[in-house]
């Protein structure tokens, strides 16, 4: 396998280039002096990265910690094999939680207590009831194993960091505008100053229009970073062959695919965090696959397998 450095290159690249559109859009409100520049780009870098960290290791287990349950103990041949993966990928031993969806799927995140895998109670079920077999199990978690191994938490929360904060500082300027607007038009009727309820409902449109701005902007650069989540999944498929074998990789995403398509849609509604899962809980139009976290599975299997996939081993 590839240097773990080589992975974070990639990320410290996207990073730069998200960083450089942010200053950008920050440039015309800059003293053009160098050192101010310098100062500026330096701040957006750091910011973006502590988010980043922050999102990764408190935010997100913070949101799953009460969600799903801890999964006391998988089956002992189970057992056996993930601990050789865990063994056989250098990493540290994750926790292992489950969550109650007929769904099959796994995700991991990471938190300041170590990494965890999340399964679904569909994907136990499955290899239970001989759905899919113990080397397919145990690629799906490879799959997740390589998410930990190359820190993908963090190099996802570091990229996606000022997306976030665009978004989110676009969603308080229109929460703001509207409040400015209510204020406003309460005042044209209960106030004999017309003059400053026009101004107060003015300063509402213009903040709800630059909100709209803001989240339209931060639609955009999301597209760099989502192009980099896409390659953090390649990354994880080919670990999780690494670990197993190209075949049952490929073999396992095809199964993984094929039955939660089978499943009603109102069944996967209720799945959390429906970017997280190794392969997305519905089929994807191109607008979706544009603004997916998910490269499409058929390109997964292709980068594993080929066009023409083979059939499971016995």
């Amino acid at each position: 396998m590839e240097n773990d450095k080589n992975y974070w290159w990639y990320t410290i690249l996207i990073y730069f280039i998200i960083s450089a559109v942010v200053f950008l859009i920050v440039y015309p409100f800059i003293v053009p002096k160098p050192v101010e520049l310098l100062i500026t780009f330096l701040i957006i870098l750091g910011t973006g990265f502590l988010v980043g960290m922050f999102s990764a290791y408190i935010l997100t287990p913070m949101a799953f910690w009460r969600r799903y349950k801890p999964l006391p103990v998988l089956p002992i041949e189970l057992q056996n094999r993930v601990d050789e993966l865990i063994r056989k990928a250098g990493i540290k031993k994750p926790k292992f939680f489950i969550y109650d969806s007929p769904e099959l799927n796994a995700f991991t995140y990471s938190s300041v207590f170590g990494p965890r895998i999340v399964i679904t109670s569909g994907l136990l079920e499955a290899y239970n009831t001989g759905k899919i077999s113990e080397d397919e199990f145990s690629a799906i978690i490879g799959h997740e194993m390589g998410h930990i191994k190359h820190r993908d938490s963090l190099r996802g929360g570091i990229a996606m960091s000022w997306v976030a904060i665009i978004n989110g500082f676009g969603t308080y300027l229109i929460f703001l505008g509207f409040m400015f607007l209510g204020i406003g038009t309460i005042e044209t009727f209960f106030s004999r100053d017309e003059e400053n309820a026009l101004i107060t409902i003015l300063i509402g449109i213009v903040s709800i229009v630059l909100g709209f701005v803001m989240k339209i902007l931060a639609k955009l650069i999301s597209l760099i970073a989502l192009h980099h989540s896409r390659i953090m999944e390649y990354q994880a498929d080919a670990f999780g062959a690494y670990l197993t074998s190209n075949i049952y990789m490929a073999d396992a995403l095809k199964k993984l695919e094929d039955y939660n398509n089978s499943l009603a849609t109102k069944n996967l509604g209720y799945s959390p965090y429906p970017e997280g899962w190794q392969v997305p809980p519905v089929k994807q139009t191109w607008i979706d696959r544009i603004f997916s976290t998910h490269p499409p599975t058929e390109k997964r299997i292709e980068r594993l397998v080929g066009k023409n996939m083979s059939s499971t081993p016995s």
